[in-house]
């Protein structure tokens, strides 16, 4: 997802720093935006000169030190709390004092990875969805400690990148997830104890509720790991049993099948 956000925020006009662990997946990163540009470049949606000035504002790093001047930070990470929490203390020793931090955290609480910062007040969740050029939500999480400033300056940028902000409460899932995933996993469930195939609740789903996407094709898409940690953080949480995710996933990931981007999830895209 973070390539979706890099690329919508260079597209709306700000200049982007986009800092990857290692340099083979900085190249990827970057390399898959520029092959989407060229996409829109081919159905005359942009022209040769607004690819090149959209590639212009996208600078890629593997040093976190070059993040010293941003004046808002979104981090991407995996939906571990550890993880998100180690990455915001660097970034909070980095950063000038000024600067927004924000996450883009499906599930997991925003306080606690704020927690990891000097700056709780200057920290908001910023969710975007995927893919993050074509979904117009954007889930805005305010907690306790964030100023009425930061949260302010959050919903602008939000609505800077053309996109639609929804405020939502610090709670595990938020606003869509939360209702989101009980839908996505009773579909897993009925699949996995054989009561309808995968094509015939996708089917019916489209044609009944008028979705574009199937719950199967919807996982696929996120990622069947995604789905599976987003569900575990927000049962772990509050332990609704609607929120635990179908042992189906699990087996899944297990496998390597992870969706669309491993090539095989629920459906193969060989």
């Amino acid at each position: 997802m973070g390539r979706g956000i890099v690329q919508v925020v260079a597209e709306s006009g700000f200049e982007v720093v986009v800092r990857e662990v290692s340099p083979d997946l900085l190249d990827k990163g970057i390399g898959f935006i520029e092959k989407i540009l060229t996409a829109k470049l081919d159905k005359g949606k942009i022209s040769e000169s607004g690819k090149k000035e959209i590639m212009e504002r996208i600078k890629g790093t593997i040093d976190l030190s070059v993040l010293r001047e941003s004046d808002i930070v979104i981090e991407a990470v995996f939906e571990k709390m550890d993880l998100k929490k180690e990455i915001f203390s660097w970034i909070d020793n980095i950063v000038k004092p000024e600067a927004i931090l924000t996450t883009n955290t499906s599930c997991l609480s925003v306080t606690e990875i704020s927690s990891a910062t000097k700056r709780p007040d200057r920290v908001c969740g910023l969710h975007f969805f995927n893919p993050v050029p074509l979904m117009k939500l954007v889930e805005v999480i305010k907690t306790e400690r964030t100023s009425e400033e930061t949260y302010r300056k959050t919903v602008d940028f939000g609505i800077a990148l053309g996109k639609e902000t929804v405020k939502s409460k610090d709670s595990p899932g938020f606003i869509a997830n939360r209702i989101l995933c009980p839908y996505l996993y009773l579909a897993v469930q009925e699949y996995a104890d054989g009561l309808f195939t995968k094509e015939e609740i996708d089917g019916s789903i489209k044609l009944e509720a008028g979705f574009p996407m199937g719950p199967f094709e919807l996982i696929d898409l996120i990622g069947i790991d995604v789905c599976l940690d987003i569900g575990e953080a927000m049962y772990k949480e509050t332990g609704i049993q609607e929120l635990n995710p179908p042992a189906l996933l699990k087996e899944m990931v297990k496998k390597g099948c992870f969706g669309r981007k491993s090539g095989r999830g629920f459906y193969d895209y060989g």
